[in-house]
């Protein structure tokens, strides 16, 4: 293809990326109002809505009644993505668990189906019995394969993204350099984009959220790790290592407890869930715990967050002085990545934050670090999504790469 095909190529697939994602962000919009948004002549847009139109992936929406006058005696056609046409596959895989998933265009779940993994099994045997039940889930919801955009495949730890390869998952396998496109491919042929599940979800909130045009946001998840996603002038950024953002793995207490990552000391292992919940059943008693020893009857499989919190709420001194502790050591983090990235936006994901009392703890401990941070009122906050991602995020990653391909299957 000589050098002015290929440009006309890009460009066409540029108009086509532009106007599925303003779409997505938009709404229903009428033909002339794509064209003022985009800058491009109405000719055009006719040209590519027409084509998207026959592909499937748009479709005319809204009752003549229900449509913008444009002029005397005329009536503007809407237009929007046709979302239930496709869907995109996602298979999310963390610590002792994955999650299997459809959703259509929009983000809405098919279906949602959690399996067991163990750190024992080889990742290609995983893979297999995940991607068998991924196949009895397409039939048990009739799903036609002519619908099917692609497999977004997330995982925990660092992910080159580009190459498809789990260099170190932090215990889900015991090897490192899994090649998860490779593997995945072999098993399904379709489409599949491979990430880590941190950005994943930071993807699937700026995605739910409509903020494609966020420029910067750090966005950290904690549950039983700690890990972040980074975004800078509209993009994600990786590292040269595929380690940027890792403040889970910051080290914060010297001569600390190992943690998966084969440090000492790490953020994680003094801040995350598991790592409360490690250290209040090292206290788990009558004595030191009196509430929540009532509340799981004594049982230490019983401890989650939940009752940690709901015991430190009715009095338990020895719990809150390990919440504000860990509550601590966050803050330190929080204070250390807004000194040095300065983002618009610090989105938090995960459990303790629903927790007002944590919340409350997290918002004092930054208080006494930078005065100027806490006064920044919008700065952080817990995501509008929060705890309701973890199954579409792998979806979305692959609806997200269907629109910026233009919403053609061929690009990919």
């Amino acid at each position: 293809m000589d050098r002015k095909g290929k440009n006309m190529v890009d460009v066409k697939m540029s108009n086509r990326r532009a106007i599925l994602n303003l779409l997505h962000d938009q709404g229903a919009m009428s033909r002339k109002n794509v064209a003022s948004a985009l800058s491009l002549t109405p000719a055009a847009i006719t040209t590519i809505v027409n084509n998207l139109i026959e592909n499937g992936v748009i479709h005319e929406v809204g009752r003549p009644e229900q449509a913008v006058i444009s002029g005397p005696g005329r009536k503007e056609i809407m237009i929007n993505i046709a979302n239930r046409n496709c869907c995109g596959l996602g298979i999310s895989i963390n610590l002792g668990e994955a999650i299997l998933s459809a959703t259509y265009l929009d983000g809405q779940l098919i279906f949602e189906n959690r399996v067991r993994v163990s750190d024992q099994t080889p990742a290609h045997e995983t893979i297999k019995n995940l991607c068998r039940k991924m196949r009895r889930l397409i039939e048990d919801y009739s799903i036609s394969s002519s619908k099917i955009i692609g497999l977004g495949v997330v995982a925990r730890g660092i992910v080159n993204n580009d190459k498809g390869i789990s260099l170190n998952s932090y215990g889900v396998w015991r090897d490192r350099n899994i090649p998860l496109k490779k593997l995945f491919n072999e098993q399904f042929n379709i489409p599949v984009v491979i990430d880590n599940n941190v950005r994943a979800l930071a993807n699937a909130h700026l995605f739910m959220s409509r903020m494609r045009n966020m420029g910067s946001m750090l966005f950290i998840r904690s549950e039983m790790g700690i890990g972040a996603a980074l975004l800078i002038d509209h993009k994600f950024h990786y590292g040269s290592n595929y380690q940027c953002s890792e403040i889970g793995h910051i080290p914060v207490v010297r001569n600390g407890k190992q943690c998966s990552c084969g440090k000492y000391g790490c953020l994680e292992t003094v801040a995350s869930g598991r790592a409360i919940v490690t250290l209040v059943k090292e206290i788990h008693s009558k004595e030191m715990t009196p509430n929540l020893f009532m509340r799981t009857g004594g049982r230490t499989s019983e401890i989650t967050i939940n009752n940690i919190v709901q015991a430190a709420n009715e009095g338990d001194r020895n719990i809150c002085g390990i919440l504000a502790k860990a509550a601590e050591y966050f803050a330190t983090g929080i204070c250390t990545a807004v000194t040095i990235i300065d983002p618009q936006k610090i989105v938090l994901y995960g459990t303790i934050f629903e927790k007002a009392l944590y919340m409350d703890m997290l918002r004092e401990k930054i208080a006494c670090y930078s005065q100027e941070i806490a006064e920044r009122k919008q700065l952080i906050e817990k995501s509008k999504f929060n705890l309701n991602l973890d199954a579409e995020c792998a979806c979305i990653l692959t609806v997200r790469e269907f629109y910026d391909n233009g919403g053609s299957l061929q690009q990919y």
